[in-house]
């Protein structure tokens, strides 16, 4: 389900993306003198720099999600034990964790 913030935000990051879009478009414009074949270049530059990154750089940037993706359960467990030895941090962690929810009903207790 859609909400309002996430259609909000789509929408910010279109704006966005067109207002460097068109920074950059404006630049080659004035080498180019076409706006269609100005954007058109601006564009394959980006892809093309971004294919290239993750070529060069795509096995350490797994590498690197990888090991982040192990270590963090562990990390997080340390954070919220060192917040556990304070109020303001117990405080703090459950209203982060909200409350519990029973996510099934209790069939022990039957009316």
């Amino acid at each position: 389900m859609w909400r309002l913030a996430d259609v909000l935000l789509l929408v910010f990051a279109a704006i966005l993306l067109a207002v460097a879009l068109r920074g950059l478009s404006s630049r080659v414009h004035r080498v180019v003198g076409n706006e269609a074949a100005s954007l058109t270049i601006v564009v394959v530059l980006l892809i093309t720099t971004a294919a290239l990154v993750f070529l060069f750089f795509g096995a350490e940037i797994s590498s690197q999600y990888d090991e982040i993706v192990q270590k963090a359960p562990a990390a997080i467990e340390r954070i919220i034990g060192d917040l556990q030895t304070h109020a303001l941090g117990r405080y703090f962690v459950q209203q982060v964790e909200g409350p519990t929810y029973q996510t099934r009903p209790d069939r022990s207790r039957r009316l």
